[in-house]
């Protein structure tokens, strides 16, 4: 693999709005994941972390689908001690396979998977990392792996329990069934059906980026990292946060802003 693979598959370009549209960019296998694919959302995702002046993330696919989930090539082209140490050769949480993924949950703005044709298997498992997903009506998502005997192990473990009952979640990681749009969203895994996704999630962009760009990436780490811990850690977690953010020149300037009623010009990113 190249990094000119990679960097052809996964196609970035940030807007005069600080808005970075990331698009998996491999149409003719309907965005099916491989290993320059994965190379290629790890090295965006480190890269566009790094972005102070950032303030959304837009994930989509290009062409017929989202993404038809991994590649059968990632099973056929790596020797069985190759997947064995990418699997578990790491002294992180998170493993090779899993880091682009979790890597969404780490950057500081808000991601937005934008959702169309198909989302299975690793894809849906990627859509699932991002913090808003919003999906055309047509949309079939899956968690695929139950058709190959496997399990969903792409941060679905981490992501799952914050959407939905743990019902829900085992008939579906069991069954591999293939749902639509509209009843993804009724168990919580898709946060908005709209005919035009694209369209729906850059408004919601629009409104967050009112906002000071230190508090949204306090509040997303905030309820990732106590959403199922018990009081004790959330509300030592809720103080320590807002301390810092108390202390910060964007809350002072979101505080002259309501004071004056003007529109607030936030300075870059400090988390």
């Amino acid at each position: 693999m190249s990094d000119s693979a990679a960097s052809s598959l996964v196609l970035t370009e940030v807007d005069d709005q600080n808005v970075a549209h990331v698009v998996i960019n491999r149409p003719e296998r309907h965005n099916a994941i491989n290993l320059d694919v994965l190379n290629g959302l790890r090295a965006t995702f480190k890269g566009l972390a790094k972005n102070r002046e950032l303030r959304a993330v837009l994930l989509s696919g290009a062409g017929p689908s989202f993404s038809s989930g991994f590649d059968t090539s990632l099973f056929t082209t790596s020797s069985p001690a190759t997947s064995a140490y990418r699997m578990l050769g790491t002294t992180k949480a998170e493993n090779w396979f899993q880091e682009p993924m979790y890597a969404l949950r780490r950057l500081p703005v808000p991601v937005i998977a934008v959702i169309h044709g198909n989302c299975f298997g690793g894809g849906v498992q990627l859509a699932l990392a991002a913090d808003f997903r919003f999906a055309h009506p047509e949309a079939q998502l899956s968690i695929l792996e139950a058709r190959l005997g496997l399990i969903p192990d792409l941060t679905a473990s981490v992501t799952l329990p914050e959407l939905a009952r743990i019902d829900q979640v085992k008939r579906l990681a069991m069954t591999g069934k293939v749902i639509g749009a509209a009843e993804a969203a009724q168990l919580g895994l898709v946060t908005e059906v709209a005919q035009d996704p694209k369209a729906a999630a850059l408004e919601l962009v629009a409104e967050l980026a009112a906002r000071s760009p230190d508090a949204i990436a306090a509040g997303k780490f905030l309820f990732q990292n106590t959403w199922t811990r018990g009081h004790r850690l959330s509300l030592l977690a809720e103080r320590v946060t807002q301390m810092r953010l108390l202390s910060g020149k964007n809350f002072r300037i979101a505080s002259k802003a309501v004071a004056e009623k003007t529109v607030p010009k936030f300075l870059p990113r400090t988390w």
